[in-house]
């Protein structure tokens, strides 16, 4: 096999501070989507120098002629340098590799603009949302790009250029596996996995569709990307201490430093096992750092708070007044942790914040996750934790 793969959680500890949390009463494990992306990848991720070649100008004005036929625009140019590099790399390199752009650095262009300058492109892009996929297979169709949907058609014309797929249907395993192995199939070149940290999160069904398809994606002859919005720190030491590269320069300059890590908490001691983890985070702040605990409900914040006097904030605090008096206790640091619920959204916005803590909170509220990647945009590194005790 051309890599070996698993999507089973491991509980790691690579990190001082993690093997600190996983040593605290009431917290059962540990688990970080890194290890994860490690097993999916080959011991390889690009390194940007590599795309330094001889004609990279002659590249770049290619993809700008591209982009202005694209967007009928003779102005129009690159989102960010990471996307400009991004293209590189898909219409230059042949090996697996990771790509951190953040949202809204308009990913699609990856799919859109390759088969543009390169005709012998073919490319599957899969993602878990059937919404996202169905608008840019319309816009490839409106772009005239020979472009099919897996869900709409499971047998896609030889001449197919993108194949959009949703993870659902790699679980309709005979269909799909006919498909990406059958003799008359479509010699694609690439493979763009979309949002794969949805497999962290998701409902069993899609799970074991994540795992067929990382079982499948190791035996097929085409280079796999996965997109991030995030580059996770712990990702570059496993891969630095697993592999002979010395040194790994992200792709993305723009991609946030966040790690993100899922703790399971004793079921019988919720409250007082949070209560140990936010503890011993707020133990390791400098003077102007500070912690987030977001609550699924106002009385649950409230109730941590009468117990260990930290700054709170939510939408049925008496009045106006307690709000700022609660803010302005967390921002001079009486309080260095805020215990709040999403009425605090806009908090994350603070670039002081070094950890965020996440407490039982539903699959409908994981759009927290989304505005908790905000924190550490001041380029310092930070944390989040799932913490859950279901």
């Amino acid at each position: 096999m051309r890599r070996e793969m698993s999507l089973k959680m491991e509980a790691i500890s690579q990190t001082p501070l993690l093997s600190t949390i996983t040593r605290l009463p009431g917290i059962q494990a540990h688990y970080t989507p890194a290890h994860l992306l490690m097993r999916l990848l080959s011991p390889c991720l690009i390194n940007v120098n590599n795309l330094l070649m001889a004609d990279e100008d002659n590249l770049q004005e290619n993809i700008w002629h591209t982009l202005w036929e694209l967007l009928n625009n003779h102005c129009a140019r690159e989102k960010s340098q990471a996307q400009m590099l991004a293209i590189m790399m898909v219409l230059r390199w042949e090996q697996d590799a990771i790509i951190m752009i953040h949202t809204g650095g308009c990913k699609s262009m990856l799919w859109i603009i390759s088969p543009l300058l390169d005709n012998s492109i073919h490319l599957i892009v899969v993602s878990p949302y059937s919404v996202l996929l169905d608008e840019q297979h319309q816009k490839a169709m409106d772009t005239r790009f020979r472009a099919a949907s897996f869900r709409l058609d499971k047998h896609p014309p030889q001449d197919t250029q993108i194949l959009f797929v949703q993870v659902e249907h790699v679980y309709q395993k005979s269909k799909f596996e006919k498909f990406l192995f059958g003799v008359e199939v479509v010699n694609f070149t690439h493979m763009i996995i979309n949002k794969q940290y949805n497999h962290i999160t998701c409902l069993e069904e899609r799970k074991s569709a994540w795992c067929q398809l990382t079982q499948w994606t190791s035996w097929v002859n085409m280079s796999i990307i996965l997109l991030s919005g995030t580059n996770l720190p712990s990702l570059q030491h496993q891969i630095q201490r697993t592999s002979a590269f010395g040194r790994i320069t992200p792709l993305s300059s723009t991609a946030l430093q966040l790690g993100l890590h899922i703790i399971h908490l004793d079921p019988f001691a919720g409250l007082v096992a949070l209560a140990h983890l936010v503890s011993e985070l707020a133990g390791k702040l400098t003077a102007d750092e500070r912690i987030l605990v977001f609550f699924e409900c106002c009385k649950l914040a409230e109730s941590f708070v009468e117990e260990h006097g930290f700054a709170v904030y939510h939408s049925k605090l008496l009045n106006s007044e307690m709000k700022c008096v609660n803010l302005q206790f967390w921002d001079n640091g009486t309080s260095k942790v805020m215990a709040c619920t999403s009425a605090f959204g806009f908090g994350v916005d603070c670039p002081n914040i070094c950890f965020i803590i996440i407490f039982n909170l539903e699959l409908s509220l994981l759009t927290m996750m989304q505005m908790a990647g905000w924190a550490g945009r001041d380029g310092r590194e930070t944390h989040i934790f799932l913490a859950t005790s279901e």
